[in-house]
C-alpha cells in the first residue's frame, strides 16, 4: 500500500464532489477570505483542503460523506416539512428541551434514514402576516391560536417522503400538547423568510450528527438523542458549518450572492456570483434534454422552447438559486484519457410554476467554464 503523503497540489489534481459549500447562512468563511485578503486560488485551495479533512474525520467515525447526500441536497421527489408548535404551552420556557423529547422518537420511528434536522422560533416577520400564510399553508387543526411571531416553534425536516411527512404529523399530533400542525416548505413560501433556525442535527441511520466544540462536545443543545437509541457523532464546528449545514432558503439574494460567489472560486472562477453567470445551451442539448428529461420540461411549462429562450427563462431563476453539487471529473472518450472533456459541474436549484399554478422544484445540472463565468445547461429534472 502507497504510503506516501498527499500533498495539497496531489488534492487539488483529484477529481472531488462537494454537496454542498454553505456560505450563506454560515460566514465563517467569508470573514476568514476578506479578513486575510485571500485570491480565489487560495479560496479554492482552502475549501478543497478543508474538504478533505471533513471526509477523514467521518471516515473515522465510519460514515462515508458520499451517503449524506440525500440529507443534504434537495430533491424534486423529496419533501422540506416545517413541524409548527405552541411553545407558550411549555410552562417552565424550556420548550427546545421539552418538544424534543416528543419529536424525537417521531423521527426515529417515522422519519428519513438521512434527513437534517433544523428547530427554532419563527423570527422577524409581523404577527398578522404570520397569522395569515399559518391560515394559508398549515396543514392541521383549526383554529390556529394568534401567538407573537416568535412563539410558533419549527422543527425542519428535509428528504421526507409524503408518506414519512404525515407519519410524523400523525405522531406529534397524537403525543405533543401544542403541536398545531405543518407547512410544507419544499418549495419557496413567505414563512421561510423568517426560519432562521439552527441545524442540531444530521440524521444518519441511527446515527445524529452534529457540530462539535474545541473541546469535543457534540449536541451542545444537549437534546435526548441517546434516549431514543440514537448515537451522537461530532463533527469540527467549521466543516460542519461548511460542509453538513443545510441552507434554507430564506429569500435573501445578497446571502445567495455571496454564496454562490464562493463555490465559483472553488470551481476555477472568480468569486462572482451565480446571477452574472451567462446561460447557454448547446442547439445539440435541446434534443437530450427533450429525450431524457422532457417530463421535467412539460411540468415546468418549457417544454418546445428553443435554445435560447430556454436558456434566458433559467438564467432568470438564478437571482436565489442555491447552489449544489459542486463536482470535476475527467473526461474520457472510450475508456481513454481525454482532457479536453474534463469537465467542471455544479446544480442549482429553480423554481418553474406548473399548468394549475403551483410551484414544483427542479435541479438543472451545468458545466461551468471559468474563463468565460458561462454556465452550460446538461441536464433538466
Amino acid at each position: 500500500m502507497d504510503s506516501t503523503p498527499l500533498t495539497v497540489q496531489d488534492l487539488l489534481d483529484q477529481e472531488f464532489s462537494i454537496h454542498i459549500l454553505n456560505n450563506y447562512s454560515y460566514v465563517g468563511l467569508t470573514s476568514y477570505v476578506d479578513h486575510f485578503g485571500l485570491s480565489a486560488d487560495q479560496v479554492r485551495t482552502l475549501v478543497r483542503v478543508e474538504h478533505h479533512h471533513l471526509v477523514s474525520q467521518l471516515a473515522s467515525q465510519g460514515i462515508q460523506y458520499a451517503e449524506l447526500r440525500p440529507a443534504l441536497v434537495p430533491r424534486a421527489d423529496r419533501f422540506e416539512t416545517a413541524y409548527i408548535l405552541d411553545s407558550t404551552r411549555i410552562e417552565d420556557g424550556n420548550y427546545g428541551r421539552a418538544y424534543a423529547e416528543r419529536w424525537i422518537p417521531a423521527i426515529k420511528a417515522h422519519g428519513p434514514a438521512k434527513s437534517v434536522l433544523r428547530v427554532g422560533d419563527i423570527l422577524r416577520l409581523p404577527r398578522a402576516y404570520v397569522w395569515q400564510q399559518l391560515d394559508q399553508r398549515l396543514v392541521g387543526p383549526r383554529p390556529i391560536p394568534a401567538l407573537y411571531t416568535e412563539q410558533y416553534f419549527a422543527v425542519y425536516m428535509t428528504n421526507m417522503s409524503a408518506a414519512q411527512v404525515q407519519a410524523v404529523h400523525d405522531e406529534l399530533a397524537a403525543t405533543t400538547e401544542g403541536y398545531l400542525g405543518y407547512v410544507d416548505c419544499t418549495t419557496w413560501n413567505p414563512l421561510k423568510a423568517g426560519m432562521f433556525l439552527p441545524q442540531v442535527g444530521l440524521r444518519f441511520g441511527n446515527r445524529i450528527i452534529t457540530d462539535a466544540d474545541d473541546g469535543g462536545t457534540a449536541n451542545q443543545v444537549g437534546y435526548p438523542y441517546e434516549e431514543s437509541g440514537f448515537q451522537v457523532v461530532g463533527i469540527d464546528q467549521s466543516l460542519h458549518g461548511l460542509f453538513l449545514s443545510h441552507r434554507i432558503d430564506n429569500g435573501i439574494p445578497e446571502w445567495a450572492d455571496t454564496d454562490s460567489a464562493v463555490s465559483f472560486a472553488v470551481l476555477g472562477g472568480n468569486r462572482l456570483a451565480a446571477t452574472s453567470t451567462r446561460v447557454v445551451i448547446d442547439e445539440g442539448r435541446i434534443g437530450h434534454l427533450e429525450a431524457k428529461h422532457r417530463a421535467s420540461l412539460v411540468r415546468a411549462r418549457m417544454e418546445g422552447l428553443d435554445a435560447e429562450t430556454l436558456a434566458s427563462a433559467i438564467e432568470d431563476k438564478f437571482e436565489n438559486g442555491l447552489i449544489y453539487n459542486l463536482r470535476f471529473r475527467f473526461g474520457t472518450r472510450g475508456g481513454v484519457p481525454a482532457p479536453e472533456l474534463d469537465a467542471l459541474m455544479y446544480s442549482v436549484q429553480v423554481e418553474f410554476l406548473d399548468d394549475s399554478g403551483d410551484a414544483r422544484r427542479y435541479q438543472i445540472g451545468l458545466k461551468y467554464s471559468p474563463a468565460d463565468h458561462t454556465s452550460e445547461v446538461v441536464t433538466f429534472y
